[in-house]
């Protein structure tokens, strides 16, 4: 969905808070923006696709009204993470592709024994500047990124049945099983075990 700044300006969005909103949204060419829509995004949209309750000719302005609720309930999404920038999913185009890089980096080899340091040369960033991207689109850093990344090719394997738990525990970076199989339950909510005999069962 996409609203023009004439468009902004007619339906009285132009200022938010006595500024420009021009100024305030469209401060860095191609931003990303990342939110969870509410429920006062998603009820208007619901709307638009469900059959019109009202006459035809009234259909425009029924539609005309919902864009504008959307549209301002984004508006004010981004103002939110705006304060916030730091914890927020905000992303430049050149910084989502240093992310890209990065992940694609770790997809090639999870395995392969890598510093933080030598990802971030590999990405062109330094190590703080890697750490902050990918704190503020994963929620955490990269060593905790490498780390999952590793423990989701366990599931495969023991479903699979190309692994038993050991060596499942190995494919995912732990020396002891009990703490592979903790980490484990707690991310997939059931047991190396149960995985691997619900591969059996398969």
């Amino acid at each position: 969905m996409s609203a023009t700044l004439e468009w902004l300006e007619l339906e009285g969005l132009g200022e938010v808070q006595g500024r420009p909103l021009a100024a305030q949204l469209f401060k860095d060419h191609l931003v990303e923006h990342r939110w969870v829509p509410s429920h006062r995004v998603l009820g208007p949209v619901g709307e638009i696709f469900a059959p019109a309750t009202v006459m035809p000719e009234l259909q425009r302005l029924r539609l005309g009204g919902l864009a504008v609720q959307i549209v301002a309930e984004t508006i004010a999404a981004v103002m939110r993470i705006d304060r916030n920038v730091e914890t927020s999913g905000i992303l430049t185009r050149r910084d989502r592709v240093r992310l890209n890089h990065a992940k694609d980096t770790v997809a090639a080899d999870p395995n392969k024994p890598r510093s933080v340091e030598a990802i971030a040369r590999e990405v062109g960033i330094s190590v703080s500047g890697l750490q902050r991207l990918f704190r503020r689109s994963e929620g955490h850093g990269v060593f905790e990124y490498v780390c999952l990344a590793r423990l989701e090719r366990a599931p495969l394997a023991l479903r699979a049945g190309e692994a038993n738990v050991q060596a499942a525990s190995a494919i995912a970076g732990y020396t002891n099983p009990a703490n592979f199989a903790t980490a484990f339950k707690r991310k997939y909510g059931f047991t190396p075990r149960e995985a691997l005999a619900s591969g059996g069962r398969s």
